[in-house]
């Protein structure tokens, strides 16, 4: 069962198949060449029905924060990590409410620490629009990247 957006299910699906591991590829002359690290998942998300007020989630809120980016993948989420220097830790999720994004927007923010499911603690609640409610965090996921020896 798909625990995210259905444009992330696709990637679930993929990352299940190989036991919680993401490999990194990048291009090279000779082709697709193995890249040094791996995203392996320290928390999965949870709250998938935005209409049910009483199934929410929450985003990491804790030390080594950043800087976020929106994006349409995870594996976007993980290029946009590995574009920053120091970068060991993502949290991706669905924002929903805010007035300046695409709803949902699908957030990744990225961390120098590795934070697990207890750090989920940003569970919205601003009010930027009244016309949209107060926002709010649906399936919130967390991958640490691990360098391959």
């Amino acid at each position: 069962m798909c625990h995210f957006t259905k444009f992330f299910c696709l990637l679930t699906v993929a990352i299940s198949a190989s036991a919680g591991l993401i490999a990194r590829y990048t291009p090279s002359a000779g082709g697709l060449q193995r890249r040094a690290r791996v995203f392996e998942e320290v928390f999965g998300g949870t709250a998938v029905a935005p209409n049910d007020p009483k199934d929410r989630d929450a985003a990491i809120e804790g030390a080594g924060f950043l800087t976020f980016e929106l994006v349409d993948s995870l594996q976007e989420c993980f290029d946009f990590c590995d574009g920053i220097d120091g970068c060991v830790f993502v949290n991706a999720f669905d924002e929903f409410n805010d007035p300046n994004s695409p709803q949902p927007a699908h957030k990744c923010s990225a961390y120098s620490q590795v934070h697990g499911a207890e750090d989920k603690t940003n569970f919205g609640g601003q009010l930027l629009d009244p016309a949209l409610g107060l926002t709010f965090i649906q399936d919130s996921v967390g991958f640490a990247a691990r360098e391959i020896r």
